[in-house]
């Protein structure tokens, strides 16, 4: 279905398509760049601009965000964001990043083993016995100054 939709596009339409995804992920003035002349995390958000182009109904993200810098890691989490909000799709994102999952997710699915443990809002599924059990480290888990949920590894068990 995808290749149809794109196939009825003419010229305009998918140049203002483009046009309107770089907008959305910040490389407007990039437009006339090749990848190799990208940084790491510049390529990334084209890959995300290339998962949005078909406008999904879900959108999928296998560790968006590992290997980038903290710039990045916020540019490509509030990309997704506003993807969702804007087109009222679903987003599904896969990261190990538990404290970035926690500050991003309305819900967050916790898998342990290739099993669901425990699925709900950040607050009720980020317990540090829970964690600390699946992880195997102790974990000090808080609230930040700004109220975002802290996870910091404390050590081994």
């Amino acid at each position: 279905a995808f290749a149809l939709e794109i196939a009825d596009w003419n010229k305009k339409d998918i140049k203002k398509r483009v046009t309107e995804l770089l907008e959305i992920v910040g490389l407007s003035d990039k437009a006339k760049y090749y990848p190799s002349q990208l940084s790491g995390g510049q390529k990334q958000m084209v890959i995300m601009a290339q998962a949005m182009v078909s406008k999904p109904k879900i959108l999928l993200l296998d560790e968006p965000t590992s290997a980038l810098d903290l710039k990045h890691q916020l540019q490509i989490m509030e990309t997704a964001k506003k993807y969702t909000k804007k087109t009222g799709s679903i987003t599904v994102i896969v990261l190990h990043d538990i404290a970035l999952a926690a500050r991003y997710s309305d819900e967050i699915l916790l898998l342990h083993d290739g099993y669901s443990i425990q699925q709900g809002i950040p607050e009720e599924v980020l317990k540090e016995e829970l964690l600390e059990e699946i992880y195997g480290v102790e974990l000090d888990i808080s609230k930040s100054s700004r109220g975002f949920i802290s996870i910091t590894p404390i050590k081994t068990k």
